[in-house]
């Protein structure tokens, strides 16, 4: 197979202002793709009825057994949407690897509106009664991903592994990117020696691994090393992994609202971030494969800041709780202060805005979803490099 000597692409030189004035529109799209996918996670961890909300939330709406991670889905959710527009701009192929299979309600949110989860499972269809089925089965059927979830091929529930299984991946395969998000065990040790792997990849015949560091500050019950470092300690402990660092967001994690305060865009950020991200692969991937190879290559790595839960329950009883790590919520059906802030939750998302009349996603969220085997639940390097289910994907 010829290797690819790739364009790179034209760097923008924009500032964060200037990317959010020539791509509003989509940047607005973004963000309606991800409140939505926010909340089809949450809904998985609680629900069993009333899954539009369209009437007031009751005791017996709510799941007996409740199930799931939230803290980590809005960070996937956030990352999953602005990877669906990179595909789609450059006309490529990428797959999404987690560190973790805790944000599972996040990962099958998104597979199940691009289409992916249909492949297998049929009945999942982009309207009430497949989100209905969506919604009720989580908790019931396995709680993490695993090899019956489309475009899954790490068992996140191995912890710290993910790094080393993309960089296995991208190897012999030149035109593929592997995203990787990596949470909080990023301090695990298989993961502290993985960071080294890319000097195992050679760019002229092997495709490339994207590490994006997901730091949301905690874990189960703690803080997390990453987290607790700041910018400048951040910058200088990748850039000495060998990568070329972008950080994403804010470090303080007090704030209550990242998008909007003080004047952070973080769409607009991600959305600069991926691209330059890209560019980088390119060069380096080009230089190589033109027979003029850079020597000792420094691939990008992005480092994306959010509190844990964000979007999700500020506080519980003037307790600060959104850096809840697994569920926020526990004593709803005894609790009617606790179910009410679960209705005002996951109707702050405004769902109504985000379905048509015949309760289908709009068509403004679905657009975001490329199409075919470009979705990242159908990449074919996923199903062994022949995807079996290509008359579906197509």
């Amino acid at each position: 197979m010829p290797f690819s000597i790739l364009a790179i692409p034209t760097s923008s030189n924009k500032s964060i202002e200037q990317v959010r004035q020539a791509h509003r529109a989509e940047l607005d799209a973004i963000a309606h793709y991800y409140r939505l996918t926010n909340y089809l996670s949450a809904a998985q961890i609680y629900l069993k009825d009333n899954f539009l909300l369209k009437k007031p939330l009751k005791p017996e709406h709510l799941k007996d057994w409740i199930l799931g991670h939230w803290g980590t889905c809005p960070g996937i959710n956030l990352i999953y949407a602005h990877l669906n527009c990179l595909i789609q701009h450059h006309d490529i192929s990428v797959f999404l690897i987690t560190a973790a299979g805790h944000g599972a309600p996040a990962i099958l949110a998104n597979l199940y509106l691009e289409g992916s989860l249909q492949i297998l499972y049929p009945e999942l269809t982009l309207n009430a009664d497949g989100l209905a089925k969506l919604i009720r089965d989580f908790s019931c059927d396995p709680r993490h991903l695993y090899a019956g979830t489309p475009g899954t091929i790490h068992a996140g529930e191995k912890l710290g592994y993910a790094l080393d299984v993309a960089f296995s991946s991208v190897m012999d395969h030149p035109d593929l990117i592997v995203a990787c998000i990596i949470g909080d065990i990023a301090e695990i040790g298989a993961l502290a020696n993985a960071w080294d792997s890319y000097k195992f990849i050679d760019p002229a015949e092997s495709g490339a691994v994207l590490p994006i560091l997901h730091l949301n500050g905690h874990n189960t019950s703690t803080s997390t090393l990453y987290g607790s470092m700041n910018n400048v300690e951040l910058q200088q402990r990748f850039t000495g992994y060998g990568y070329q660092v972008r950080i994403v967001g804010s470090q303080d994690h007090s704030q209550k609202d990242l998008a909007n305060q003080n004047g952070l865009d973080l769409d607009a950020d991600l959305y600069d971030s991926l691209d330059w991200a890209y560019r980088e692969i390119c060069r380096i991937q080009q230089a190589a494969r033109s027979r003029q190879p850079i020597a000792q290559p420094k691939f990008p790595l992005l480092i994306v800041r959010l509190p844990p839960g964000w979007t999700g329950i500020k506080e519980i009883a003037g307790v600060p709780r959104e850096s809840s790590h697994q569920v926020p919520l526990k004593n709803l059906k005894t609790d009617s202060n606790q179910l009410q802030l679960l209705e005002n939750w996951l109707r702050s998302y405004q769902i109504e805005e985000l379905f048509d009349q015949q309760d289908c996603p709009i068509p403004e969220i679905l657009n975001l979803c490329p199409q075919g085997e470009q979705r990242m639940g159908c990449n074919p390097h996923t199903f062994g490099g022949i995807n079996p289910y290509s008359k579906i994907c197509s």
